[in-house]
């Protein structure tokens, strides 16, 4: 989603009330990397191309953060674009929506789910007080339909990943990867109350 798609939605439906979900940029852009090497591998150019076949042969230096699956044209483009959807989708959405827009973090869904839901309950002017409700919200947190589907579909890529883990990044970023999504989505991200991880010492990344 970005700014253009909320004046879409607005256009069409004026009077709808938009959820907005936020996740932590580190994870985001990790996760749509994985998602496209499943669903457009022959989209992809020749160095992605490498990455891809040599996370397949050994992924542990990628999963420890030793070596990086984004270019660093990649590492780029994927941080600019988190910061521009995350920006442009908010500022648009309060603008259009108003009191029929709510944000909220991955995260605390995660952490909280019950409070988390009520307060989309809430805003949805939904009655929570259904029997077996508490159980059904628990039960749901540990399927994972998306997981199961990409590893019957790309189990080569997706079999050493857990899908929806918060804060792989910390295992998977390399310090290039964290410089450059730090000077990028720095300031997104501390807007948001995301902690920001300062790189070990070692050479600056100039953009």
């Amino acid at each position: 989603m970005n700014g253009e798609a909320v004046r879409k939605l607005f256009k069409i439906y004026p009077d709808a009330r938009l959820i907005f979900l936020v996740r932590d940029g580190r994870d985001a852009v990790l996760s749509h990397r994985i998602q496209f090497f499943i669903d457009n591998p022959h989209k992809l150019n020749q160095e992605d191309k490498q990455i891809l076949q040599s996370f397949i042969q050994n992924s542990e230096p990628y999963l420890s953060g030793q070596r990086s699956l984004f270019t660093r044209k990649g590492i780029i483009q994927a941080a600019n674009g988190w910061v521009d959807n995350v920006i442009e989708t908010d500022e648009v959405g309060r603008q259009l929506f108003g009191d029929r827009y709510l944000s909220l973090r991955f995260e605390d869904l995660l952490a909280h789910p019950w409070e988390e839901m009520g307060r989309l309950w809430s805003f949805l002017d939904v009655d929570a007080d259904i029997s077996g409700l508490f159980e059904t919200v628990t039960n749901e947190l540990t399927r994972n339909p998306d997981a199961d589907w990409q590893q019957e579909k790309a189990n080569l890529i997706a079999k050493s990943l857990i899908k929806g883990k918060h804060g792989s990044w910390r295992e998977m970023f390399t310090q290039r990867d964290l410089q450059t999504f730090n000077q990028i989505a720095g300031d997104t991200l501390d807007r948001w109350d995301y902690e920001i991880e300062i790189p070990k010492e070692g050479n600056k990344v100039k953009l």
